[in-house]
């Protein structure tokens, strides 16, 4: 049915674009000042995240070449690098993806929320955010103060775990025991595999994901951080919001073509973001540079800056309290 829904709105949304009215510029110049100003107006603020806002927070980019993720498993012979995040690979040997999560974990035990983490929470302080759509599963928009309801998960998150065999669920306590001893957790059930509820390529995204028409057709503003906008689905909500709805990409690169469905189906459906594209270029701002100065940049010029900053201070001293405690 979701599929269907969605299906439907991709085909109206095409026909909308060939028939429908032109675009015309929204923002009253195509830069920082221009978002920034268009932001102060607004409401109905969508963003899209990717993994470079939580960078900062020591959190690598796993697909990143920096990362080393091959050399990290060589020794299990993977067939290709990015085999440990796949679900026939999980199934079949995932010794490897919980040595990941072994390493991993003392790095996700003391990450901290980024500037731009808390950006997103001051939007929704200023009730001028609609919805957040993340590629992450660090879950540190939530240890920012941003309410679970507020967020997409597309990629599932680290909270809970679900047997692989009967499908009884698991708290993150129960995980992260496992983890810490560098145990497979297995159920006390059926002592089949537990599997984080973390989207492995060769599974369906979550039913929350596929309801974006509703949201995205509401977009007034869509900030775009730390993606390049490639893995498809997510990419190409990018190109889901109306053709005046200005689009801010604040990451270190420029993004590229996601052709992954084949350059027809792509630009048919707007599957395609063609973020800066001669077509887009009188809503579409590229800030290049790191994720946190651009939102501090954006908080000084929207007079938030001090805001920002006593938000971060007071919650990243409850975290330390609480993690004093542990």
């Amino acid at each position: 049915m979701e599929y269907f829904r969605v299906f439907k709105h991709l085909v109206h949304k095409n026909i909308s674009s060939i028939f429908g009215s032109k675009s015309h510029q929204t923002l009253s110049t195509v830069d920082i000042d221009g978002i920034a100003e268009f932001l102060a107006q607004t409401n109905e603020v969508i963003v899209m995240t990717g993994a470079g806002i939580s960078t900062n927070a020591n959190i690598p980019d796993f697909r990143s070449e920096s990362f080393g993720l091959y050399n990290r498993l060589q020794k299990y012979n993977l067939p290709h690098p990015t085999a440990v995040f796949t679900l026939d690979y999980f199934k079949e040997n995932p010794k490897p993806f919980y040595e990941l999560a072994h390493e991993m974990y003392p790095v996700l035990q003391n990450a901290r929320p980024t500037v731009a983490h808390y950006f997103i929470k001051l939007l929704d302080l200023k009730e001028k955010l609609l919805k957040h759509y993340t590629q992450n599963i660090d879950c540190l928009e939530e240890l920012a103060g941003l309410d679970s309801s507020k967020t997409v998960q597309a990629h599932g998150h680290i909270k809970t775990g679900t047997c692989l065999g009967c499908r009884k669920k698991y708290d993150f306590e129960f995980l992260k025991d496992k983890v810490i001893k560098n145990e497979i957790p297995k159920c006390i059930e059926c002592s089949e595999t537990i599997k984080p509820d973390v989207v492995l390529f060769g599974e369906n995204l979550s039913k929350d994901f596929w309801n974006f028409p509703s949201d995205f057709s509401k977009c007034k503003l869509l900030i775009i951080m730390g993606t390049s906008l490639v893995v498809q689905p997510f990419a190409g909500l990018a190109g889901q919001v109306n053709q005046n709805c200005p689009r801010a990409l604040i990451n270190r690169d420029p993004v590229g073509d996601s052709g992954m469905l084949g350059s027809f189906w792509t630009n048919l459906f707007h599957l395609n973001p063609e973020f800066g594209a001669s077509s887009n270029s009188k809503r579409d701002v590229f800030l290049k540079g790191d994720c946190d100065q651009i939102c501090l940049q954006l908080a000084e010029k929207l007079g938030w800056k001090e805001e920002l900053e006593l938000l971060m201070n007071q919650n990243n001293s409850k975290i330390d309290e609480k993690n004093s405690k542990i």
